[in-house]
């Protein structure tokens, strides 16, 4: 989908990017759910998606931001292994009814700001965790950075001597550089031998993972504690995803849930079921891995 700016709209205005959250209550709060979904836009361009002090909730999940800006007020944020490239996450005040959570995303450049105002109505839960901050501005010494009860930062990974969250978490990793890897779905894999390969705040069965990689081997996350950052979707050596049951169908595709159980999800990704790949079930698409 292509969005352009409205003529006479400023650069800052609300819903530059075309969607706006509006509602002053979370129960009637527009949804919306980001699956692979590139998001890319000039310098001035500051926000894919916004709320004007009106709650909008946002799940995104291996999403990728290509400078520009997503955050809000009084939004809700849950953002699962996501890109910001030069890109800005921003919450500038916040209410009791919202959460922000960012898990296993990256970096490069660009900033992320957390700016929850002073006083009981501003105190929103902010959880960050297992991801890798590149030479970023990061700035969170707000109002409420010293309350453990609403603010979560740890296991993540910063430059030795660059910007960290505040608190610091006890479990970061410090890295003098990430030195970020090529290979047939980005430009963000890790050397084989990172510092940021199995020290993550979980297992990657538990952040759905299991089917995603890293490295530029392609090794599958599997069962293993999670590698800090941003994942691809594992493939062969033809640059596919990798379908073990030979299908048709991927093995992320398959098992929904990530969890690598071949036995809780519609078809399992270690059988092959049909023809089709497919037992009494049509119509069903298969999401493709973004690719530069």
């Amino acid at each position: 989908m292509a969005q352009e700016q409205l003529i006479g709209y400023s650069a800052y205005s609300a819903g530059t990017g075309g969607i706006t959250g509006w509602p002053v209550s979370a129960t009637n709060s527009p949804i919306l759910n980001l699956c692979f979904t590139r998001c890319s836009g000039l310098s001035v361009y500051r926000n894919y998606f916004r709320d004007d002090y009106g709650v909008l909730r946002v799940n995104a999940t291996h999403c990728e931001f290509y400078v520009g800006s997503v955050g809000g007020y009084v939004s809700t944020y849950a953002l699962t292994n996501c890109l910001f490239d030069r890109a800005v996450f921003w919450l500038d005040g916040g209410v009791l009814d919202q959460s922000i959570t960012l898990r296993n995303c990256t970096w490069r450049g660009g900033q992320l700001s957390i700016n929850r105002w002073s006083g009981t109505d501003h105190q929103t839960p902010v959880s960050i965790r297992d991801c890798a901050l590149d030479g970023s501005t990061v700035t969170t010494a707000d109002a409420h950075y010293s309350n453990p009860a609403i603010t979560d930062y740890n296991y993540n990974a910063f430059l030795q001597g660059g910007n960290r969250t505040t608190p610091q978490g006890a479990n970061d990793v410090i890295l003098t550089n990430f030195n970020w890897q090529i290979s047939w779905l980005g430009s963000f894999y890790l050397p084989t031998n990172s510092t940021l390969i199995n020290v993550g705040s979980c297992y990657a069965t538990n952040a759905a993972l299991y089917h995603f990689t890293t490295t530029t081997n392609q090794a599958k996350e599997a069962a293993s504690i999670v590698d800090i950052g941003y994942h691809y979707v594992a493939t062969d050596g033809n640059g596919n995803p990798i379908d073990t049951d030979g299908d048709g169908f991927p093995d992320y595709w398959e098992d929904s849930n990530g969890n690598g159980n071949g036995g809780d999800d519609a078809t399992s990704w270690q059988t092959y079921n049909s023809p089709n790949g497919l037992t009494g079930a049509t119509g069903l698409k298969v999401f493709t891995p973004l690719k530069p």
